[in-house]
């Protein structure tokens, strides 16, 4: 059997591909890097930067599938860290045949090439590495993740949010992050944002001498009723029965 061998370099500097090798073993070195065989089923990665050379084992054939992605998007999974540069780009995914599917659908949305599926080839591109990367026992989120944004919000919940800023920040789009904040938190993000916010407004009303107007204005409301069936609706009590109950105790 004869030897294939590939070599990304510098000319591939502004693209990132995903390559899931299905079947058969692959000898796969980074840059200088002693190089190592890899066995299907398996997702490796290669990003700019390093020289990538990857060929099969002699006697071994190899079955895989692979995507290649540039532009502004990718550069920011790469920024963000959901393409993480690492030495050993390559993880074992925890279902592999789902992860064969979802890869083959996302082969089909990029052959298939129509404008109105690009948001779903993005989302699956992210969909994919993210389960890689996971698989690699590598932490994808990137300059802060999930959890770290949830705990700042709780300890910080009257200070201004972009979710969509954050998600850019983490390298991934917004459906994508919304789902992982939903995830992991338990709550989407604005509504967690709300909770929080109310929480700190029902400590607000129970220690302090302060209005429900300025309580209402404090957490974004503009009007002061919207607030309070807000309020009402989240804690299950009227924002004025704890003003009146702290004021009644003082």
């Amino acid at each position: 059997m004869h030897l294939c061998r590939a070599e990304i370099d510098r000319s591939f500097s502004k693209t990132i591909a995903l390559n899931l090798l299905w079947r058969g073993r692959i000898r796969f070195q980074v840059a200088n890097h002693p190089p190592a065989e890899l066995e299907g089923p398996l997702a490796y990665w290669t990003y700019g930067g390093p020289r990538f050379i990857y060929g099969n084992v002699a006697g071994h054939g190899w079955h895989q599938l692979w995507v290649l992605a540039g532009g502004r998007r990718a550069r920011r999974m790469v920024e963000g860290g959901l393409v993480p540069a690492s030495v050993t780009p390559w993880g074992v995914p925890e279902n592999p045949a789902q992860y064969l599917a979802d890869f083959r659908r996302l082969i089909a949305l990029v052959i298939h090439g129509r404008s109105e599926s690009q948001t779903e080839r993005a989302q699956l591109l992210e969909q994919l590495f993210y389960t890689a990367t996971s698989g690699a026992g590598l932490q994808p989120p990137p300059r802060h993740d999930v959890e770290e944004l949830g705990e700042r919000i709780a300890t910080t919940p009257l200070d201004d949010y972009d979710f969509v800023t954050e998600a850019r920040q983490m390298g991934v789009s917004y459906p994508h992050f919304r789902r992982r904040f939903t995830e992991q938190i338990g709550r989407a993000p604005q509504a967690y944002l709300l909770d929080c916010r109310m929480r700190w407004a029902a400590a607000n009303l129970a220690s302090e001498a302060a209005s429900v107007k300025a309580t209402a204005y404090a957490t974004g409301f503009k009007d002061p009723r919207a607030f309070a069936r807000q309020f009402l609706h989240r804690t299950g009590v009227a924002p004025h029965t704890l003003l009146w109950k702290n004021r009644s105790e003082q």
